[in-house]
């Protein structure tokens, strides 16, 4: 499949929690509202893109869990193509975030799947493919190359 742009980055469940207060330290407070949604800006942007008529995949690494699936499903039902995430047994990261009114915020992260995350993960063809379409800004033509043998990064020529 041919992608007009690839996301790429973390991919976590955000669990957005409104607070009267910050509990103190040793403390506590009550949630009086809880929003859970997708999270991390490659993703948001990648589902912003896809409500602009482009074709998009995802590259990341979610949990084989419940809220992988949830992250899966936000993403299928917003035309965001999936096929290239990959599914480990780290739990899929998520994000708490203490929202005060006034906007304030502290965020809480599980770094999970996302942290697994590696060159390992990426289906190079995809990615290759998509990369190559590109031209440097004097037209020439440049391709993406992986140098599997030395330092693992990735090279224009």
């Amino acid at each position: 499949m041919t992608f007009d742009i690839i996301g790429w980055g973390a991919l976590n469940v955000d669990r957005l929690c409104r607070v009267n207060e910050f509990a103190p330290e040793d403390g506590e407070t009550f949630i009086y509202e809880e929003t859970k949604t997708c999270g991390g800006s490659a993703s948001n942007t990648i589902i912003a893109t896809s409500k602009l008529g482009l074709n998009v995949g995802y590259i990341g690494k979610i949990g084989n869990d419940s809220e992988g699936a949830f992250l899966v499903n936000i993403l299928n039902e917003n035309g965001v193509d999936t096929s290239l995430l990959k599914r480990g047994d780290t739990p899929t990261s998520f994000t708490e975030v203490m929202s005060i009114p006034g906007g304030q915020r502290t965020f809480f992260v599980y770094a999970g799947a996302g942290a697994d995350f590696g060159i390992a993960d990426i289906v190079f063809p995809h990615f290759v493919n998509y990369m190559n379409r590109f031209e440097s800004p004097r037209g020439k033509k440049r391709s993406l190359y992986y140098n599997f043998d030395h330092s693992g990064q990735f090279i224009w020529k």
